[in-house]
């Protein structure tokens, strides 16, 4: 898996997205795509159940909702976002972040599952299910008991992004969300 995240400067992924909340009976679901470069410039368009567009071009952090025309802006601060920060941002080695606990071989496919190497206030767990050499699903556990599952649709790597997918720029009429 290393050898795949050292090979890939550009991705782009079509996933769909479950978040299971222990307070609830059923999942949220979602679904988008998600762009990344390697120096920390991500996007994420949501385009189920709400469009919602998150933008950080490595400084900043945009999330616009075209539905309401609002958005939130924030300046981005490394030292604030433990495990889940670095992940996003590509700032450090997967192996660097995370340890493996466990490798499990199922059918033609295989999980990995990890832990955080240092305590990590949010996350406790990563699984990540692998198919042919490619990831099919990414889950993200918890301390609070909420788990992420996001299921890897298409994937399209070391493609060139335009200048602009990463831009953060905040529409002219729209209204910034109040805090």
């Amino acid at each position: 898996m290393q050898k795949l995240l050292d090979s890939t400067y550009s991705i782009k992924v079509q996933f769909n997205q479950r978040v299971s909340y222990p307070w609830q009976a059923k999942p949220d679901s979602s679904r988008g795509t998600f762009f990344a470069v390697r120096d920390g410039k991500f996007r994420v368009e949501y385009e189920q159940p709400t469009k919602i567009n998150i933008i950080s071009d490595g400084q900043r952090l945009l999330v616009y909702y075209p539905s309401e025309n609002t958005y939130a802006l924030e300046k981005l601060d490394p030292s604030k976002g433990g495990l889940f920060y670095a992940l996003m941002f590509f700032s450090k080695p997967i192996r660097e972040l995370l340890e493996p606990v466990s490798e499990i071989e199922n059918a033609n496919i295989t999980t990995i599952v990890l832990k955080p190497r240092d305590k990590d206030p949010v996350i406790s767990r990563v699984s990540i299910e692998m198919q042919s050499g490619d990831i099919k699903s990414l889950k993200i556990e918890e301390r609070s008991g909420i788990l992420t599952t996001i299921e890897f649709l298409a994937i399209k790597r070391n493609f060139r992004p335009s200048e602009d997918l990463f831009r953060v720029m905040v529409p002219e009429s729209a209204k910034p969300l109040l805090r």
